[in-house]
């Protein structure tokens, strides 16, 4: 008889503790709603534009006094210069697409496969595609950012799959800008996008588009194919700041608007990856292909042309 009172009373305080815990459970905020669940939650609600009533979305603070002041400018000045190969530059091997290919006719130029246009450099050495970038590290805080820059965000970056090629070869996005993938072509056509951050792949029906963005950061370009015409391939950067630049077809690049101050720039083309065999005069080029620049308020950095040679260009990575 005693034995059966004690479990009697052994398991009657069982029951009030565990009541007593779940009230704890419950009053610390905890139960079955995971921050993955809670994440999925806001993300419903952002996209529904619409908070519930009883639980009301925190009010942003940014822009006001109690946020984080914005980095301000002493000024702003251009960067700009030119890059050339130096060297006798090897022809452009022909894509891999045979003349049975379904799509021949539209992507064969003048009745020949196209060229590989991964390097593309003038008669007289002119290179294009290098990225000029900005070198930053997370720990080095946000950039100033010129008013001009925040218009241009709102445009959209276009790349066109026109004749079977990526149009134009390298673009550069900013985080949260519209990148409208093309389609001029009467042929459906496969943009997939591959970076250090960034993914997506969409299928674009001739003569269409469609508008993606990208929210992370890349440190270095990433790729841009089509999984249908295997020879199609271009380049993308996505960043914060919007202080890249691309050479154009004459090796030029230029770069308004960038703060006062000293900055460090990194030079990357496909071929080689970082630049660090670049020739830059009176500069000390780092092992990531990056220079020191001091830009002045209202004043025109010229680096004039800097140079690489065809052997360090297409050295492996």
């Amino acid at each position: 008889m005693l034995s059966r009172y004690r479990i009697l009373l052994t398991s009657a305080m069982a029951l009030t503790i565990c009541a007593y815990l779940s009230t704890l459970v419950i009053a610390s905020g905890c139960g079955s709603d995971s921050p993955a669940s809670t994440g999925e939650k806001a993300t419903k609600v952002a996209e529904n534009e619409t908070a519930p009533p009883t639980e009301p979305a925190p009010t942003s603070t940014a822009g006001s006094s109690t946020s984080a002041a914005e980095p301000k400018a002493d000024g702003w000045g251009t960067f700009k210069g030119k890059i050339k190969v130096t060297g006798e530059v090897p022809a452009n091997k022909p894509e891999d697409i045979k003349t049975d290919d379904k799509d021949w006719d539209l992507c064969a130029v003048d009745g020949k496969a196209p060229k590989d246009d991964n390097l593309v450099v003038s008669k007289k050495g002119q290179l294009r595609d290098v990225y000029v970038m900005m070198y930053r590290k997370s720990k080095d805080g946000a950039v100033p950012v010129h008013p001009s820059y925040e218009k241009l965000k709102e445009e959209p970056i276009v790349i066109d799959n026109k004749n079977c090629r990526f149009h134009p070869h390298a673009i550069f996005a900013r985080t949260g800008q519209t990148i409208r993938l093309k389609n001029s072509d009467n042929v459906g056509h496969n943009v997939h996008v591959v970076t250090f951050a960034n993914e997506s792949n969409d299928n674009i029906p001739p003569n269409d588009h469609l508008d993606i963005k990208f929210t992370d950061v890349d440190k270095s370009p990433g790729t841009v194919v089509c999984d249908v015409h295997k020879w199609m391939d271009g380049l993308i950067l996505v960043r914060d700041e919007p202080y890249v630049a691309i050479t154009k077809a004459d090796g030029s690049f230029e770069l308004k608007n960038v703060p006062a101050g000293t900055w460090k720039f990194q030079f990357w083309h496909k071929k080689c990856g970082y630049m660090k065999k670049l020739n830059v005069p009176g500069k000390k080029v780092g092992r990531r292909g990056e220079i020191e620049v001091e830009i002045a308020d209202g004043k025109v950095l010229d680096l004039g042309d800097l140079a690489i040679s065809v052997d360090d260009l297409l050295r492996k990575k």
